[in-house]
């Protein structure tokens, strides 16, 4: 039954009401919602709060809309079997990430769960708010990717509340390490990234590279590991890492971060710190890396081999095709939904993935 919190905003006061209509049965899957305006008149609400509340229903899996007819639930015949799973990433649409929930939402569909997505833009307090928002929803398991990683889980409490209410968790890509790591309700599908960058860095040296610069993202453990397994190749090859070419980017400013670093290391001035080969964080970097260096009058391979990290489609689309460190991306998430379910269902096993990165050597590096 509804019962109205009077101290909630009208938007959700909305929300709430129409989930009720729908866990109670009242209106069934597929059919018809009560109006914008019917709904202005009983929350004595504008038409934005309206749109507002459909608009998140809709986000969260609750409703759709038909143009032209109104808006209709359909909650029960997608999740009604098994349950509904949390997705949270750092992103839905960019990059990789179109693949790895795809890999999440086919085993999902196959084996009966619904799967309610979210992202949080690597911002800290929009995951906050979104895995609120799950909980809401009466999931019974999240697939979760840490944001900001590297630093402080600021959510931790949180994720506590999550595992206190038998909520399984299953991390991909990285993992809060101030979980209790033997806490059965936890699991993780992840890199071995510290290997990644080792091979990719190693893969220079034994070609002849020895000015190897780096590029790595710090508030992401990924490219802490990713640096971590630099700086081991080059130690294996008794190198002293030169900090002066070790970029280090964050979410906030890794659109110039890489033009920046790249051409100071290029400025003539700076000639002892030209490298003949740079280790990128990952594809995007990586293509960035390179339009710099053609900017500034030089040619990769001819002058700077680069290598990529995840052998995204981005390290086919220029004329120079990436060598870089391949990422499962739709592997890793039909295997993070199988454990999940394996957990939800069976409650036994490991849960622990760790992959072996592989490198893809295409055509950007060139032997010295």
């Amino acid at each position: 039954m509804f019962e109205q919190n009077l101290k909630e905003p009208k938007y959700k006061l909305i929300k709430s009401y129409i989930k009720s209509l729908i866990r109670e049965g009242n209106v069934k899957d597929g059919q018809l919602l009560p109006s914008e305006y019917e709904l202005m008149e009983k929350f004595n609400v504008s038409r934005h709060t309206v749109r507002q509340a459909f608009g998140e229903l809709a986000k969260e899996g609750w409703v759709y809309k038909k143009r032209g007819k109104g808006t209709f639930a359909r909650y029960f015949n997608t999740c009604d079997k098994k349950g509904m799973i949390g997705l949270i990433t750092t992103y839905i649409s960019d990059y990789i990430f179109p693949h790895i929930i795809s890999g999440i939402e086919s085993v999902m569909t196959e084996e009966g769960y619904s799967v309610i997505i979210a992202n949080t833009n690597n911002n800290k307090e929009k995951e906050a708010y979104q895995i609120k928002s799950l909980m809401e929803q009466n999931i019974k398991g999240l697939i979760l990717e840490p944001t900001k990683s590297a630093e402080k889980n600021v959510n931790l409490n949180l994720l506590e509340e999550v595992l206190a209410r038998d909520i399984k968790i299953m991390f991909i890509n990285a993992i809060y390490t101030d979980l209790k790591s033997e806490n059965p309700n936890v699991g993780c599908v992840i890199m071995d990234d510290v290997k990644g960058g080792f091979i990719a860095t190693e893969y220079l040296l034994k070609i002849g590279h020895r000015k190897i610069a780096g590029i790595f993202k710090r508030d992401d453990i990924q490219g802490v590991k990713r640096e971590e397994g630099y700086r081991k190749a080059l130690g294996n090859f008794g190198i002293i890492p030169d900090e002066n070419m070790i970029g280090r980017f964050t979410t906030e400013n890794k659109r110039i971060f890489p033009k920046e670093f790249v051409s100071n290391l290029l400025d003539k001035r700076n000639n002892e710190l030209k490298p003949d080969a740079i280790v990128c964080y990952n594809d995007e970097i990586a293509v960035w890396v390179i339009q710099t260096i053609k900017e500034c009058g030089l040619s990769v391979p001819q002058d700077i081999s680069v290598v990529g990290y995840d052998d995204s489609s981005l390290a086919t689309v220029l004329d120079i095709e990436l060598t870089t460190v391949k990422h499962p991306k739709k592997q890793m998430g039909e295997l993070a939904a199988r454990h999940l379910i394996e957990m939800l269902e069976n409650n036994s096993g490991n849960h622990r993935i760790i992959y072996e990165p592989e490198l893809v050597i295409r055509s950007s590096c060139k032997a010295r």
